[in-house]
């Protein structure tokens, strides 16, 4: 059994290895950013003769792994891919305005559904900027395309910046990037939704 004098003795060192490895997982923590989304409403039930819509996932163009940069220096880095957040969240967006959807990791795969229209593009720019203690900027830059098997039907550069400022943290900085990108797909799966509809 530890005497209680040994054990005094060994709980300063047990304070500071706990207050070392809190530390040092916090600030990790913010370094890694969650790729969060929710749609704006929630999606709809389709009609059995609603057009059918297969997004494939979009390429990655922005050419790096990070997604940001603090004001120190270091990096923001992304959990997940950002290909498949932008794409998958999309999805998410036009299943509000009605089409029937799929997701698909290839087009080949996507092809293979016979979907009434395919849905593809790419990510041009995902950033984040920590501007001060408590703020941060984030740019959202994708293309969208839309075809059914006649041609093209919708294409469109969509780029969102938007500015946030709160409690420091990867919250606020998951909050603004979320923002950032919902401003954008709103626009494209509302597009979307027209084009289909025609």
């Amino acid at each position: 059994m530890t005497s209680p004098l040994r054990f005094a003795s060994i709980l300063p060192a047990i304070c500071v290895a706990a207050l070392t490895f809190f530390t040092l997982t916090g600030c990790a923590s913010q370094d890694s950013v969650r790729l969060l989304y929710n749609p704006s409403a929630p999606a709809a039930l389709p009609t059995p003769t609603a057009p059918t819509v297969a997004v494939v996932q979009f390429e990655d163009m922005r050419g790096r792994e990070e997604i940001g940069v603090k004001r120190n220096g270091a990096a923001f880095r992304a959990m997940s891919p950002v290909a498949d957040w932008v794409s998958r969240s999309l999805a998410d967006e036009i299943r509000r305005t009605g089409p029937q959807v799929s997701y698909a990791e290839s087009l080949q795969q996507a092809q293979a559904g016979r979907p009434d229209f395919l849905v593809t593009g790419r990510v041009d720019e995902v950033w984040i900027k920590e501007t001060g203690p408590a703020s941060c900027t984030a740019t959202v830059r994708i293309f969208v395309s839309m075809a059914n098997p006649r041609g093209m039907v919708y294409q469109q550069n969509l780029m969102s910046t938007q500015e946030k400022t709160g409690l420091p943290g990867s919250g606020m900085v998951e909050g603004v990037l979320t923002d950032a990108l919902r401003e954008v797909l709103n626009v494209a799966a509302d597009q979307i939704a027209k084009a289909a509809a025609r």
